[in-house]
């Protein structure tokens, strides 16, 4: 997925912020937290407890069990903590400030007549140096305030000149685009891996406030939290926003249309750039007709960069969920997944899934800043599984195959093209998934197997290949996106004519032949640089010889090649290969990289934020999480459980199996919108 603009730029900047040397005191009461209503006993230790852990910078572990209104008290503990830790920050740095300015004057006075000026003159000048620095601090935040002051005005002027429009509006647009070659399209362009990407905007410093940023599993989960601030004083001044994925958000229909997430990403990002061919696709993303197009062709009418401006600042200041950022978003005709990204940098409180958060990736994707952040995971009973099953990647066969024949046609269509550099880095991958595919064609007469990753790379005979620049490029050069476009906007003959009759593998090769066929073959594709290549004519006619057959979707396959490729590229310790054989189907034959170490993916973030809270209904067994996420900082680490806060004389448990009418109580997620049901359970209450 591409980053936002926003996201690049806030991986980009460096930032400054400013940590008061006071230390906050937790509140004694729950109006002080801004609790909605009289808290229980463990609601508000758990409240003064979060508060104590946050300010310290420590790690807190809080069991409490279901129904004891958890997230209610973890956004007011964490957001009363913020509230002060904000004017905290105010009200520190001008009095710094003005006693800097003071002693300043104090040691002028005193040194100007005195014998040993020089010793003045150098004290005075270290506590100008540190008042500068702060002036700095000062400068960056008053910048940002103001800034934020103006996009509270715009909204209110985008609010008196609101109308109301309907959804038969939504696909008036005149968001024409440029026709270009088309040949160019799926180019490659050159990558530099010693640019600077950024390097055309001049950095600059900018201020960074604390962000609290919650982490919970589903968006229904993150949804139910929102209402819950909605219910507190924090829900009339919080900038909160959303993150959720484009199946979520996504307001064009005809991208909604398509099944899975993989063929969403992949028509949003096609739709946004000028294209020369507008291809039509059904649900499944099969092909269902391809036509030029001229001046008159369109790309998506919501990926418009004003109305997206004026999404966010709207969503900034007014607490929504997803269904309410969508449903405005179709009014205004602005895409509210970019909107919400883009609201990333000046939020206070960010909801965001697991995914976002704990994939290294997708979090600089998103543009999260993790640094200075208090971080609070909810539901984190099954962190540990979340956090492996987030990283181990699989491939199959099938998929290897399929993008070892895309990456074979699309390099014999822009041979000639290509520089230097980006043919071998194509060549490499290419070479990669060759040697992966040889490697599960031949069955060892195990149904799997289990080897250490360079044990992999050393059967591949790709250990010698640099993995991290092979991944940088193919970011750099969005060669997945490319060789998908350009394999949905051939015909199946030609992905095929690249494909060569293969010899049956031999087991017992010698290693090094794979090597020199390697570097034979980039001999020969010198040597073959001044063949003939299909026109562009010639591929459309052999396309429109059987105009009824219906295309076969195209997946994209280079994505999970490259996804495999990075776990391999991080350290050799942290996890396995499973290779999985398959007799009857040798397709299905897989490998998959596990994480056994969860521990050093999570690593980074416990380095990087502020403070990070775990909560759950069942945290137990505890020892196990601490040994692995926070062995090498348990002084931080704080534990705290809680009690329900229903007496035990005020519980009857009772199995019921039907209701009243007979009806079988079957509360699965196939039936969570089943009103009968509802209305059965409402009977037996």
């Amino acid at each position: 997925q591409s980053s936002s603009p926003a996201a690049k730029a806030a991986n980009r900047f460096p930032t400054m912020s400013f940590r008061p040397e006071t230390a906050l005191v937790a509140p004694e009461s729950g109006p002080q937290f801004s609790f909605p209503f009289p808290p229980y006993d463990i609601q508000l230790d758990l409240m003064r407890s979060l508060y104590t852990v946050v300010e310290r910078g420590q790690v807190g572990i809080f069991e409490s069990p279901t129904g004891t209104g958890k997230s209610l008290t973890l956004t007011c503990g964490v957001l009363s903590w913020l509230r002060d830790h904000e004017a905290l920050v105010e009200r520190e740095l001008g009095e710094r400030i003005e006693a800097l300015r003071g002693e300043i004057g104090r040691l002028e006075r005193e040194t100007a007549g005195a014998v040993d000026w020089i010793s003045g003159q150098f004290e005075t000048i270290g506590i100008k140096k540190q008042l500068g620095e702060l002036r700095g601090v000062k400068d960056l935040r008053d910048e940002y305030y103001k800034r934020l002051d103006e996009l509270r005005e715009k909204r209110v002027e985008f609010k008196k000149r609101f109308r109301k429009k309907t959804e038969e509006n939504l696909l008036e647009s005149d968001g024409k685009i440029d026709v270009e070659n088309s040949n160019d399209d799926f180019l490659v362009e050159e990558s530099d891996d010693d640019e600077d990407v950024g390097a055309e905007e001049e950095e600059r410093l900018r201020y960074q406030p604390v962000q609290v940023i919650f982490c919970s599993r589903t968006h229904s989960q993150l949804s139910q939290v929102v209402n819950e601030v909605r219910r507190t004083e924090f829900g009339k001044q919080i900038r909160l926003t959303m993150i959720a994925s484009r199946q979520n958000l996504c307001i064009n229909q005809e991208v909604r249309k398509l099944k899975t997430n993989t063929l969403v990403n992949e028509r949003c990002l096609e739709m946004q750039k000028n294209s020369g061919k507008a291809t039509c696709k059904d649900e499944d993303g099969n092909v269902s007709k391809k036509r030029k197009v001229g001046s008159s062709a369109q790309k998506c009418p919501f990926y418009n960069r004003e109305a997206i401006e004026e999404l966010k600042n709207n969503s900034l200041f007014e607490v929504q969920d997803i269904e309410e950022l969508v449903s405005f978003a179709k009014q205004e005709k602005a895409c509210p997944y970019y909107a919400s990204r883009a609201a990333v940098g000046d939020t206070q409180l960010l909801m965001v899934p697991y995914q976002n958060l704990l994939h290294r990736k997708t979090r600089e994707q998103t543009g999260l800043d993790i640094k200075n952040a208090v971080i609070i995971i909810d539901e984190a009973h099954n962190l540990l599984d979340t956090i492996s099953s987030i990283h181990s990647q699989e491939v199959s066969l099938e998929c290897l195959q399929q993008a070892r024949l895309q990456l074979t046609a699309y390099k014999k269509q822009y041979f000639q093209r290509f520089s230097t550099k980006n043919l071998l880095k194509i060549n490499q991958l290419l070479f990669i998934a060759t040697r992966l595919c040889k490697m599960l064609e031949v069955a060892p007469g195990a149904d799997s197997r289990m080897i250490q990753t360079h044990e992999l790379m050393t059967e591949g005979d790709f250990f010698n290949l640099n993995l991290q620049e092979i991944v940088q490029f193919a970011e750099k050069s969005r060669i997945a996106q490319k060789v998908h476009g350009f394999a949905q906007s051939v015909p199946q003959s030609v992905l095929l004519a690249g494909e060569k009759k293969r010899p049956a593998p031999q087991e017992a090769k010698n290693k090094s032949v794979a090597l020199k066929s390697f570097l034979k073959q980039l001999e020969k594709d010198a040597a073959d640089k001044g063949k003939k290549k299909p026109t562009e004519r010639e591929v459309d006619e052999s396309e429109n010889q059987n105009p009824e057959v219906k295309r076969e979707p195209v997946v994209n396959t280079i994505r999970p090649l490259l996804a495999f490729i990075e776990s391999l590229a991080e350290s050799f310790d942290d996890g396995r290969v499973l290779l999985t054989y398959n007799g009857t189907d040798p397709k299905r034959a897989s490998m998959k990289y596990l994480l056994l170490n969860p521990g050093a993916r999570f690593g980074d973030i416990l380095s990087s934020c502020r403070s990070i809270i775990l909560a759950g209904g069942t945290m137990h067994p505890i020892d196990e999480l601490t040994e692995q996420l926070f062995k090498d900082c348990a002084d931080r680490v704080q534990i705290r459980s809680y009690r329900h806060v229903v007496p035990a004389d005020a519980v009857l448990p009772l199995a019921i199996g039907k209701g009243p009418s007979g009806k079988e109580l079957l509360f699965n997620y196939a039936n969570r919108q089943n009103k009968e049901l509802l209305n059965e359970l409402t009977s037996v209450l």
